[in-house]
């Protein structure tokens, strides 16, 4: 039997933002499991644990019996917004975000570090004017927590994703994430949390598994077009399309909405035949994507806010992990904190 462990991703908004975050360092011994299940509760002031489901499955998926460990439950993250509170019922074909692009955001320095919480709030000020929408990866810098509570409103909170890309990665099978997607679902309405609720993955991994955007109350989908080396960057905004639309044609509904929640093209690595990496290909390829999306930016979340220096450089992503930071050299954080410091 296999047990399935759950892990988060939150999409916050980034309107008036102000984090409250306990920073601390990814590689202490102190950092949080990245596959534990961690979730907000507003009634909170401090961190508590309490005991967990865990599903066990067989080598189908199927529920064999459960089990009983700890989930960490933490109060939510303090964002000073002028949103409205949240819906009751999570919203089936429109974003609680302003009309502007998301941008995804990894809280690291290039050494792998867990930044400063002062360094999160300058990096978070230098993108809300361009983007409506941050989305964020994993437990491990407490990038959920906070140490005040909101008075039970969840409005900054966009959505919740539970894992990125496991099915694509081998890590968990489609139906082992539709349990831990209900469960989630579950655990986060007994919390008071009334948004959306979805996994994440490729868009591969969606076309041959559609129950994973069945289940979700959007279709959270990553298109990377320059991974498909018969993509050229000024047609990046053209493959997403066209890829978004093979996705809605596998679902039951074909009306549900469909994120694409990564897409972006590298300024630095090897080419991958027609996908080539520069600061221009890049411009082309972001350019092409936000023009693709200009009617509804809020369904795109571009990949990435700055470069991911601390991730490793491998042959099989084209020596090009590191460098997705959009303006390559021209928007590094710890450049842009220096400056305004």
């Amino acid at each position: 039997m296999k047990p399935i462990r759950l892990s988060t991703t939150a999409f916050l908004a980034l309107l008036g933002l102000s984090a409250a975050h306990p920073w601390g360092s990814r590689n202490t011994q102190e950092a949080a499991d990245p596959n534990e299940l961690v979730l907000t509760e507003t009634s909170l002031r401090e961190a508590t644990e309490v005991p967990r489901v865990v599903i066990y499955v067989d080598e189908e998926g199927n529920p064999l019996e459960t089990a009983t460990e700890t989930v960490k439950i933490v109060p939510v993250m303090t964002l000073a917004t002028s949103r409205t509170r949240a819906p009751s019922a999570p919203p089936a074909s429109t974003s609680t975000a302003a009309s502007l692009y998301g941008i995804a955001y990894a809280p690291y320095t290039a050494a792998g570090q867990c930044k400063a919480s002062a360094e999160v709030e300058q990096d978070f000020f230098a993108l809300k004017e361009e983007y409506s929408i941050v989305r964020t990866y994993g437990t491990d810098c407490d990038q959920i927590a906070s140490r005040d509570q909101v008075n039970g409103d969840w409005a900054p909170v966009d959505t919740i994703s539970v894992g990125n890309e496991l099915v694509n990665n081998g890590q968990a099978t489609a139906q082992q994430v539709i349990a831990a997607v209900g469960l989630t679902r579950e655990l986060l309405r007994a919390a008071g949390y009334p948004g959306p609720v979805v996994t994440v993955d490729t868009f591969v991994a969606v076309l041959a598994n559609p129950s994973l955007c069945e289940v979700s109350d959007y279709c959270a989908v990553n298109i990377h077009p320059f991974f498909d080396g018969n993509t050229a960057a000024k047609d990046a905004g053209a493959f997403v399309t066209r890829t978004v639309r093979q996705v809605q044609a596998k679902l039951t509904d074909r009306n549900k909405r469909v994120v694409c929640t990564e897409t972006g093209w590298p300024w630095k690595g090897d080419s991958n035949k027609m996908a080539v990496p520069s600061l221009e290909e890049q411009r082309l390829a972001i350019g092409s994507i936000k023009n693709a999306y200009a009617s509804h930016p809020n369904d795109v979340i571009l990949f990435s806010a700055f470069n991911d220096l601390w991730k490793h450089s491998e042959a099989t992503t084209f020596h090009a992990e590191q460098y997705w930071g959009i303006g390559g050299l021209d928007l590094d954080s710890e450049k842009i904190n220096k400056k305004q410091g």
